[in-house]
């Protein structure tokens, strides 16, 4: 399945950052409308998550995360971001920490090539297995994952809180890349 124009993937580097930080914010605004408070979106700040990813891409030194990039007529419509499992009993297994694409380019197959390219890297990694948390309200991105073949777990959910709001994400598992 590709995306229905092409597209370049390639990883990120740090002189990237800030587009990354560019498609991170206007994803952020359009994907989870009505899902985490308003005011969280329009206060997301630019400078400080720069600095963040910027700190991530630094504390890399042993290069268990990456981030490919996804890019149309050299412009950053997407990204994915993945490594080594954070959480607890997740020995052995790739987390994708992030995937986002730009709203103009939701249902093109695009966020799928992207993860394509990460499972092909993952599988190099010597992982077999791997996960992602999202909203449990976020309908359009947990269809999305089921068709790249990744099943909700309804017994792994956890609480996370943005402006004293309490939201549930659920994981998706991926039992074979």
């Amino acid at each position: 399945m590709k995306p229905e124009f092409d597209i370049e993937v390639r990883s990120a580097t740090y002189d990237d950052l800030p587009e990354v930080v560019r498609v991170n914010i206007a994803a952020w605004r359009d994907a989870y409308i009505g899902q985490v408070p308003q005011d969280y979106l329009d206060n997301l700040d630019f400078s400080q998550k720069l600095k963040e990813w910027q700190d991530r891409f630094v504390d890399n030194a042993d290069g268990e995360q990456h981030l490919d990039l996804a890019f149309l007529k050299n412009e950053l419509i997407g990204f994915i971001a993945y490594g080594r499992g954070r959480d607890e009993g997740a020995e052995g297994c790739a987390e994708i920490y992030a995937a986002y694409l730009l709203k103009d380019y939701w249902g093109m197959r695009v966020g799928y090539t992207l993860f394509q390219t990460a499972r092909k890297n993952m599988i190099k990694s010597g992982y077999a297995e791997a996960y992602l948390w999202v909203l449990m309200e976020n309908y359009r991105a947990i269809s999305a994952y089921q068709k790249w073949g990744g099943i909700p777990d309804p017994l792994s959910v956890k609480e996370i809180v943005i402006y004293d709001r309490q939201i549930q994400e659920i994981a998706v598992k991926f039992p074979q890349l």
